[in-house]
């Protein structure tokens, strides 16, 4: 239980990050993002959440 209470919550953060995103780049130089843990957490999250389980 305490697993998948983890999961939903990872989920969430990762909606939020995907969603918050656009609009920080939009006014910063995306390239600080490249090679970075947020930019994989952002686009292979629910495969890093996963693997954490």
């Amino acid at each position: 239980m305490i697993n998948k209470i983890w999961a939903q919550a990872g989920m969430k953060a990762l909606a939020e990050i995907a969603d918050i995103y656009p609009r920080m780049t939009s006014i910063h130089d995306s390239s600080l993002f490249d090679a970075s843990f947020a930019m994989d957490f952002l686009n292979y999250g629910d495969k890093i959440i996963y693997c954490a389980m």
